[in-house]
């Protein structure tokens, strides 16, 4: 197996009062830094700034250029995409709250999303998100298997639509109904998604979910959406770049 044919996730939690990493200003662009000066909230501009500079060390890996020298496009509904050379190189990212998360890869486009688990109202978020048929298997869980069962179906419809770049929409989500079957690539575990609506006529996805405990201050749940059942590995972002 080569490092083409994974999925390469990397984690990190950020500490605004002790920060593992410098915020490597000096890497970042000038209209990443225009996007840091605009942020009124220091931590918020920080977080900014640290994955920002997180992320092209990362790209840097798998591309073979410096960080600095890296060059993004925005897609027209805000997904970034690595230009020139380098576009074969797909990645996305998401956080929540402290915790943030960047997958990597070098075959196909794909989606992640994170969510720290927490109480949110199950019922009203589910009535907006869920599918009719997803509606149906849900109302037969226990309220102990909602919470976790309904953070699973937000972060795979999440990671889907980051995947197809058409913007963070909640409307698009019940059109996105999680399927029983799957099937397992190394220790991962993909399952399929049907599509109606606008997003019908879309190319297969496949989902993969699974949850972060280590190292955080309360579990987080992770959801990738790839065209491609491929292996996934998990590091530390900030393990690997210090190391």
């Amino acid at each position: 197996m080569t490092r083409a044919e994974v999925i390469h996730l990397y984690w990190y939690y950020f500490d605004d009062d002790r920060v593992e990493s410098p915020l490597n200003f000096d890497l970042l662009d000038d209209v990443e830094m225009a996007q840091h000066a605009a942020i009124k909230q220091p931590a918020r501009a920080n977080h900014f700034a640290y994955r920002h500079g997180l992320l092209r060390q990362l790209l840097s890996l798998h591309c073979d250029l410096p960080a600095k020298e890296l060059v993004f496009d925005i897609g027209p509904n805000g997904k970034p995409s690595l230009a020139g050379n380098s576009s074969s190189i797909h990645f996305n990212t998401s956080q929540s709250g402290n915790v943030g998360i960047i997958a990597i890869c070098e075959i196909g486009p794909l989606g992640v999303d994170i969510e720290l688990s927490r109480s949110i109202d199950v019922a009203g978020f589910a009535q907006k998100i869920l599918s009719p048929k997803e509606r149906i298997s849900f109302s037969s869980l226990t309220a102990e298997q909602q919470l976790p069962a309904l953070f699973k179906f937000w972060t795979a419809k999440e990671a889907l639509i980051k995947a197809l770049g058409i913007g963070l929409d909640l409307n698009q989500l019940p059109h996105i109904t999680l399927t029983d079957g799957s099937d397992r690539t190394g220790f991962t575990e993909w399952h399929a998604f049907e599509l109606t609506g606008s997003l019908a006529a879309d190319s297969p996805w496949h989902l993969a979910t699974m949850s972060l405990e280590s190292g955080f201050p309360q579990s987080a749940i992770v959801s990738i959406a790839s065209q491609r059942k491929l292996p996934v590995k998990i590091r530390s972002a900030q393990e690997l770049l210090a190391g």
